[in-house]
Formats: structure tokens, sequence, C-alpha cells
């Protein structure tokens, strides 16, 4: 993306998928999307020319953490080309 707007779009339509597949509640404040569902809480801020994740996981959810940190990367990956 050439902008933090166009980043936060991109990334807006990546949670709006996610929420509906997944059961994640997702708003934004200012540039961090806050993510809250049971078993994952965190943020994915947008800056200029990188994007900051940091996911708590809990409970089942913890013991995946390394699928879950991969599929999310990828999914950044893509969604941000």
């Amino acid at each position: 993306p050439r902008t933090v707007d166009d980043a936060k779009k991109r990334i807006g339509w990546l949670a709006q998928d996610l929420g509906e597949s997944l059961m994640i509640e997702h708003r934004w404040e200012g540039d961090a999307l806050r993510l809250k569902r049971p078993g994952a809480d965190g943020t994915i801020t947008v800056l200029e020319g990188a994007v900051a994740v940091d996911l708590e996981l809990s409970g089942m959810l913890a013991m995946m953490a390394g699928q879950v940190e991969s599929q999310l990367r990828e999914m950044l990956e893509a969604g941000l080309k």
C-alpha cells in the first residue's frame, strides 16, 4: 500500500472477513485495529511503511500460537500487496 489510509482500508477488509469467519470483533482506534474474541486479544497498528501486530492468545489458541502467527502473517502479506 502506498499510504497509511490505503493499508487501513485493506486491513479493514481482512478484519471484516475474519470477523465473519472466526467471530472476531474489531474496531479502529486511530491507526490501530483492535481485535477481540474468546482466546485472542490484540491490535494491528498501521505505521508509515510498516504494520505492527500485538496479539495475546490464551487457552486452545495459545497452544496453536505458531499456526495462528503464520496464518496471520500470510493474510497480511497477501492483503497488503
